[in-house]
């Protein structure tokens, strides 16, 4: 029985039209979209989900009859008015935490780069450290987060006996100020379709350099040449990228992200928008 209460859906990924919520296929190719489930079962067939034309439908359905939809992201509204072109997605940025937003002066050279979040293959962590290790010079690489054992053994193989890098382990969000406090450069090497990306903005915010892959939602913040430097992906255009970031100096960096009090107010002005 439906109760016809109004409702708002916040997508935060992509789990509406693909069950990985990445867009990368079993293959590991990045998905044009899923074709009205089409695509999903003759690409990523599984026995979780026997019936992926069923499952697009009820994803339409409550896309269809929510009062509004909410994304984090141009580059996520474009994904999901592709997939349903009746829906227009509202763009409410995430707001960044207040801790995040201090004053560090100018960078005179990056010296210190660091990679900040979980350990995986699509994070492209493993190509961080390849491209970081064809940097000649006294720079320093410290990687914070964890992942799988085998994940991340494969990392510290690749690392070798490179002094210059460092595994930290997993930072708690109290520390993180203090992380970006005391790096010059964040880099995010992601290989999948970021849907906004925290770090990107907080390292931004507190001053950081950001070095990011071209990829998703990571562009919409990034100031090429100002506060951070975009690369295609490849290990190539990635040393390339460091190489420019330790060529930059005097940096000052800084972007006028969302607060969380901006995000909630734009979320109210909708309520109040139903209501009356």
């Amino acid at each position: 029985m439906e109760i016809r209460i109004p409702y708002i859906v916040t997508l935060t990924d992509f789990n509406i039209l693909c069950h990985y919520a990445t867009m990368v296929d079993r293959q590991g190719h990045f998905c044009p979209g899923c074709k009205q489930g089409q695509r999903c079962a003759a690409a990523c067939k599984t026995n979780t989900i026997p019936n992926f034309s069923q499952r697009y439908k009820y994803a339409d359905e409550l896309l269809q009859k929510a009062a509004a939809v909410a994304v984090p992201s141009e580059f996520v509204a474009s994904v999901v008015h592709q997939e349903f072109p009746e829906i227009v997605p509202y763009v409410i940025p995430h707001g960044i935490a207040p801790e995040f937003s201090f004053s560090r002066g100018p960078i005179n050279q990056v010296k210190t780069f660091a990679y900040v979040g979980t350990f995986s293959e699509l994070k492209g962590i493993h190509v961080l450290i390849a491209a970081f290790r064809r940097l000649t010079g006294d720079y320093t690489l410290d990687l914070y987060g964890t992942g799988t054992a085998f994940y991340e053994r494969r990392l510290k193989r690749l690392a070798g006996n490179d002094q210059r890098i460092h595994f930290c382990g997993s930072v708690s969000f109290e520390r993180m100020p203090e992380v970006y406090r005391t790096h010059d450069c964040i880099v995010v090497p992601s290989l999948w379709y970021e849907t906004y990306n925290f770090v990107v903005r907080e390292a931004i915010s507190a001053g950081c350099l950001v070095v990011a892959s071209r990829m998703g939602a990571m562009p919409e913040a990034v100031r090429e040449g100002k506060n951070g430097i975009l690369f295609d992906l490849g290990e190539k255009n990635l040393f390339l990228a460091l190489q420019k970031a330790v060529s930059m100096n005097r940096v000052v960096c800084s972007i006028n992200n969302p607060t969380v009090i901006t995000e909630t107010n734009a979320y109210e002005q909708i309520y109040l928008a139903l209501i009356r």
